[in-house]
């Protein structure tokens, strides 16, 4: 049982080991960036208990980021109608792993980071009122857990984690504008409407949040890169991405290649080069920015240094930091 996990869209059948039926224990409601709750479902049936609920897959973002007090009202909903639909497929289902996923939290700290961390904001303290309803459900869930589960039985687990953490944003930092400024991304017209408008004479391009390809011929339509070419080219970006700077800051910790951030058979389809800024920049993979720092009605950015993993088993000696799946643990339920 999955509720609300982002990058599922459209939902689909989950495959199930042992001889458990898929009706009874395959059950996904997919999460951001789904479109349409009907596609968002399966198996159909629990449809109706999302409904019942008045289930949204998620804030409207758009109009939030700019009307905080829209911001708090949609958050408000969507926790408690997944508060709800929670409580009751818990109950109402056969299931063998229950997970639950909250982005309320993430939406809060991109467009209202300011008012977290500052204790005279407006609006700090409906801030800390919603962090206390996320962790009402928390607490739900745990005693839910406890109460029903025979936790001594072997793979029985609670378990917690944040794929990434926040700051606030100094500066946002526009790649694309960068790579123009260096002279490796050409356009066929000024201003471009996308990356569909990209040169043959562009010689590295980048998606958010900061992967950067190099424009290879064979590999992409008007690429003209060969592969000798590549090595040192990649070399020269990520020299000058450690150089750049926002007055006297530094704007990027580390660049890794493809060989160094990817593994396994799709590692060949990953960018060449990714970027991580120290906390404060936020790197963006607008096509069309002309300025390389700006500022937007967002507060908030991504970092990757603080998500974490937690569970009721000590983490033991063999923790690999260097995994996503073993990050540093951090004790925050007691």
């Amino acid at each position: 049982m999955i509720i609300n996990q982002p990058g599922t869209y459209p939902a689909r059948e989950i495959p199930v080991v042992g001889d458990k039926s898929v009706s009874a224990t395959s059950a996904l409601v997919s999460g951001f960036v789904a479109v349409d709750l009907m596609k968002a479902v399966k198996p159909m049936k629990l449809l109706a208990t999302l409904r019942r609920a008045n289930y949204e897959i998620d804030i409207d973002t758009q109009r939030c980021r700019r009307d905080h007090h829209q911001l708090f009202i949609e958050l408000a909903k969507t926790l408690e109608a997944r508060r709800a639909v929670a409580g009751t497929l818990w109950e109402s289902e056969e299931w063998d792993y229950f997970q639950v996923v909250v982005t309320g939290t993430d939406r809060l700290q991109h467009y209202l980071f300011s008012a977290v961390e500052d204790e005279g904001h407006p609006r700090h303290a409906q801030t800390i009122q919603y962090y206390q309803t996320v962790e009402e459900l928390l607490k739900e869930t745990w005693e839910r857990y406890h109460a029903s589960v025979d936790v001594s039985r072997e793979g029985e687990g609670f378990f917690l984690l944040s794929d990434h953490g926040f700051c606030l944003i100094e500066q946002e930092v526009y790649v694309n504008a960068w790579l123009r400024e260096q002279g490796y991304l050409k356009f066929t017209k000024d201003p471009p409407e996308g990356l569909h408008d990209i040169s043959p004479e562009a010689t590295a391009f980048a998606l958010d949040p900061a992967r950067i390809y190099l424009h290879r011929a064979g590999k992409y339509p008007r690429g003209g890169l060969s592969e000798a070419e590549t090595p040192a080219l990649a070399a020269e970006i990520r020299e000058k991405l450690l150089a750049l700077c926002y007055h006297d800051k530094k704007v990027i910790e580390l660049v890794k290649t493809r060989d160094e951030a990817y593994a396994g058979p799709e590692a060949v389809n990953g960018p060449d080069l990714v970027a991580v800024a120290h906390h404060g920049f936020d790197l963006k993979g607008s096509p069309v920015a002309t300025e390389i720092f700006g500022k937007s009605d967002l507060t908030g950015m991504h970092t990757w240094d603080d998500a974490f993993f937690w569970s009721l088993e000590n983490a033991g000696a063999d923790l690999d930091i260097t995994r996503l799946a073993d990050i540093v643990t951090r004790p925050i339920l007691k």
